[in-house]
């Protein structure tokens, strides 16, 4: 039997264009969407994470007084070995018939970890459990082992394996119990630290207020020296006397002397010997560093708190910086003894190189140094610019300050003798001291019996002086010559850049 056929659907007109129009209404109201999406998140705010409450394992086991620990023997598996004592409340290292004490935030820390017998977690309560495992471990055989014995006779022992993978913490157990828990960094640190770390090394006395000289001899570069002069009101100009003679910008001033202020001698290495000396690199150093130190004060707080001052006298140093150790640190010998020294405090005075030390921005004397007078004198005239300032005094008599304790002034600036707004000076300032060089001059110039074609003097308020003289190089640079030497050129337009409206008018002689 046949079916009839199938009436087939007509194609409809508009179905092409109806669906054009409903994803035109789709991409709007996407975008509509998207738009509004922050305000209806403000309106409906996505419930707040849940978050779970972490479980708190630590535990103290036993505690006990400090004053009670009587010795403290700690051994490492690398062999180092020695013994504490508690003398007069303050820890001692046993050398041979003596009693070193030891530097005192070692002694804090091993005080507290030894009285104090505090767990992180618990691994298991009964170690024949993980017998098998002991090794991975690292306790057996045991990494640090401290034995501590109390007045009452009562002795503990306490020993630190390897770090727990993905953790900072330690393997650890102590000889209360049968347990292997979990101890702090703190913990295995202290009980790690070696006998020459617990030794105090006493500090040189650098001041960077009364450095006057330094010598840098780096391995494979020429020997740079630089001396520095402080004026009255504080401020610091280094000069750099070789490998040529220029003026050091005030960063690279500022740097150095701080760098040297923060020098610390780290651990103790013991006697430097010719035997030795290779050892440490101190044959064949990667830098020298000799610094003269004159007398003067330096500030200090006392034991009640006050800051004083106090005298230093005259002095020397020289320090030799031997060979890189590991990632961190350099061997270094100072007075016949060897230490170990951070490698990120000394890195300015290591890495120094003349060329990147001298100033290329010569009317810049310092970012925050205050300015007392700048003198120009061009072909067309001249410019005075004083700028005086004054304490502000309170109706006590006492001296205004901010809310920093620095002192209050009214400040007042003159061009040619007539006031202007302070403010102009400042938006003047920047641009000065922004004035640049273009390059080095050839080889062998010298000003000869040439004239300047303007000349520059710049006083700070403590009065360090620095001058500058530019002389006819060619139609379109200028060689500088700065405080007596000639190094760098600068383009012929920079100065009117420099100095702006405050360029000389009136047509006067140039004298040097």
């Amino acid at each position: 039997m046949q079916h009839p056929p199938k009436n087939e659907p007509k194609p409809r007109k508009h179905r092409k264009k109806l669906l054009l129009i409903l994803t035109a209404v789709f991409v709007l109201l996407a975008a509509a969407f998207v738009l509004l999406l922050p305000t209806i998140k403000t309106l409906i705010p996505a419930p707040a994470p849940i978050t779970a409450e972490q479980v708190q394992t630590q535990q103290t086991i036993v505690s006990h007084d400090p004053a009670t620990i009587q010795s403290i023997h700690i051994s490492h598996i690398a062999g180092d070995e020695y013994t504490l004592y508690l003398v007069d409340g303050n820890l001692c290292l046993q050398q041979g018939d003596l009693m070193t004490p030891i530097e005192q935030s070692a002694q804090e820390s091993m005080l507290n970890v030894t009285a104090h017998v505090v767990v992180q977690d618990v691994v298991t309560e009964d170690a024949s459990e993980v017998a098998d495992h002991l090794a991975d471990m690292g306790l057996s055989p045991v990494q640090s082992t401290a034995v501590i014995r109390y007045d009452d006779e009562q002795e503990v022992t306490l020993e630190i394996g390897i770090q727990v993978p993905g953790t900072n913490y330690y393997y650890y157990q102590w000889s209360g119990d049968n347990g292997i828990y979990m101890c702090d960094l703190g913990t295995a640190e202290t009980l790690g630290i070696t006998e020459k770390r617990l030794i105090p090394v006493t500090q040189p006395i650098l001041e960077k207020t009364l450095m006057d000289n330094l010598t840098l001899e780096i391995k494979g570069k020429e020997p740079i020296n630089i001396t520095f002069s402080t004026d009255s009101a504080g401020y610091v100009a280094g000069l750099q006397n070789k490998p040529f003679i220029y003026p050091l910008n005030a960063a690279a001033s500022y740097n150095l002397l701080t760098s040297l202020h923060n020098f610390r001698l780290g651990t103790a290495e013991g006697v430097v010997t010719d035997d030795n000396r290779s050892e440490y690199g101190f044959d064949d150093p990667l830098c020298v560093i000799t610094l003269h130190q004159m007398t003067g004060p330096r500030a200090v707080i006392n034991s009640e708190g006050q800051w004083v001052s106090e005298i230093l006298q005259e002095q020397s140093f020289r320090f030799v910086i031997g060979r890189e150790e590991g990632s961190y640190f350099y061997t270094c010998e100072y007075e016949g003894q060897g230490y170990m020294v951070s490698r990120f405090l000394i890195a300015t005075l290591i890495s120094a190189d003349p060329a990147s030390l001298i100033t290329l921005t010569p009317a810049n004397l310092g970012e925050d140094v205050a300015l007392s007078a700048i003198a120009l004198q061009t072909g067309a005239g001249a410019t005075d610019i004083r700028i005086t300032r004054t304490e502000q005094v309170l109706e006590n008599n006492a001296l205004a300050t901010d809310d920093e304790g620095n002192i209050i002034y009214d400040t007042v600036v003159t061009v040619d003798g007539a006031q202007i707004d302070e403010e102009i000076f400042d938006a003047m300032l920047p641009q000065l001291q922004g004035f640049t060089i273009s390059g080095d001059l050839p080889d062998g110039w010298t000003v000869g019996a040439a004239s300047p074609r303007w000349k520059m003097t710049i006083t700070t308020s403590g009065g360090t002086v620095r001058t500058i003289l530019a002389y006819p190089l060619d139609a379109f640079s200028d060689a500088l010559v700065v405080d007596g030497v000639a190094k760098h050129y600068a383009h012929i337009e920079a100065l009117d850049i420099a100095m702006g409206t405050f360029m000389p008018k009136a047509v006067e002689d140039v004298e040097e």
